[in-house]
C-alpha cells in the first residue's frame, strides 16, 4: 500500500516538535532556538550558509536560528524525520541549573554559545550521543503508534537537558581556543574537529603531525599548541591511542596475525609497531593475543 507524505505537530510556546514522513520536499528552514533535526529513516539535506549537510538514517543535526537555508527530500521511499525546536527561554533556564566544571557555578554563557553564531552545526550520531539514542527511542514509539503526552513542558525540559549536557564539554572546548571573536572559535574548532575525524576514521593512513597542520590550515606549533588544548591531547596521542585500540580489537577478534594486525592499523614496520604496542598495553602483541586480558 502506498504511503502519503504527513506531518504531525505539537507547539507549546516557541518550542515545538514536528514528526514527519515524507518522500519529496522542498522548502525553506527557518529554525527557532536550537534545532535538532532527526532522521529515522532515508535521507534529508540541508543547505546553510553555503554548506551541505547530508543527515542519514540514524544522524541528526544539530544546528540554530542563525542558520537558514533550504531543506531537500527525494526518495522513492518514505523519508521519516523528527524536528525539534527549544527556544532560549527553556534553553536558559536549563543551562542556569547546570554547573560549569572549571567553577562550580553555571555557566553564563552557554546558552549564549548555543543560540549564537559560535556553535558550529554539526551531524551527530546516534550511537555517539545520549541526544541521538533519546530521539532514536523516541522516533521508534511514533512509528509503533505508541501515544505520547508531548505538550508539555516537562518533555521540552527533558529534551533541552540532554542537549545541554551533551554539548557543555564542546562549549568549554571552543571556549579555550586562542580567538578574540566567537566566531573565530568556531573557525578553528571546525577546523580541529576535521583533523580529529580524519584520525578517527583514516588512522590506517600515513598521517603525521605535519599532514593534520596542513589539513588544519594552521602552523604546526599553533596545531599542536590548539589540539591539545581542545581535546586534552596531542594529535600524535590521539592518533597512536586509535591504532592501538584498533589492534587490541584485531587481536583478539581475527584471525589475523601479528604482522597483518599491524598493517591493518597503518603501521608498515612489524618492529616498531610492537614496540608502540608493548609500550601503550604493558604487553606484546603477541601476548596479548594469546591471553585472557
Amino acid at each position: 500500500m502506498e504511503q502519503k507524505d504527513h506531518f504531525r505537530k505539537w507547539q507549546l510556546s516557541n518550542n515545538s516538535l514536528v514528526f514527519s514522513s515524507l518522500s519529496e520536499y522542498y522548502e525553506p528552514v527557518t529554525s527557532h532556538g536550537l534545532a535538532l533535526k532527526y532522521v529515522q529513516k532515508g535521507e534529508e539535506v540541508y543547505q546553510f550558509n553555503n554548506r551541505r549537510y547530508s543527515v542519514k538514517e540514524k544522524q541528526f543535526l544539530l544546528t540554530n536560528e542563525n542558520n537558514r537555508g533550504i531543506v531537500e527530500i527525494e526518495s522513492k521511499q518514505q523519508v521519516v524525520g523528527i524536528c525539534i525546536n527549544l527556544s532560549a527561554d527553556i534553553l536558559k533556564q536549563v543551562t542556569a541549573s547546570h554547573l560549569s566544571p572549571n567553577t562550580q557555578e553555571p555557566d553564563p554563557h552557554l546558552a549564549d554559545f548555543l543560540l549564537g553564531r559560535a556553535m558550529p552545526e554539526q551531524i551527530i550520531g546516534t550511537k555517539q550521543s545520549s541526544t541521538g539514542n533519546y530521539l532514536e527511542k523516541l522516533a521508534q514509539n511514533f512509528t509503533e503508534g505508541q501515544d505520547t503526552i508531548l505538550d508539555t513542558t516537562e518533555f521540552f525540559f527533558e529534551v533541552a537537558d540532554n542537549v545541554v549536557t551533551e554539548l557543555m564539554p564542546l562549549h568549554q572546548k571552543i571556549r579555550a581556543l586562542d580567538a578574540v571573536r566567537p566566531l573565530a572559535q568556531r573557525d578553528l574548532y571546525l577546523k580541529l574537529e576535521k583533523t580529529r575525524q580524519l584520525i578517527e576514521h583514516e588512522f590506517v593512513q600515513p598521517l603525521n603531525a605535519q599532514n593534520l597542520a596542513i589539513e588544519a590550515g594552521l602552523s604546526l606549533y599553533h596545531f599542536i599548541r590548539l589540539f591539545k588544548k581542545c581535546y586534552g591531547q596531542t594529535p600524535i596521542q590521539m592518533l597512536i591511542a586509535r591504532r592501538m585500540a584498533h589492534a587490541q580489537k584485531l587481536l583478539k577478534e581475527s584471525n589475523l596475525s601479528v604482522n597483518e594486525v599491524a598493517e591493518c592499523c597503518g603501521f608498515s614496520d612489524l618492529q616498531m609497531f610492537s614496540k608502540a604496542f608493548k609500550k601503550y598495553t604493558g604487553n606484546s602483541p603477541s601476548t596479548f593475543k594469546n591471553s585472557n586480558f
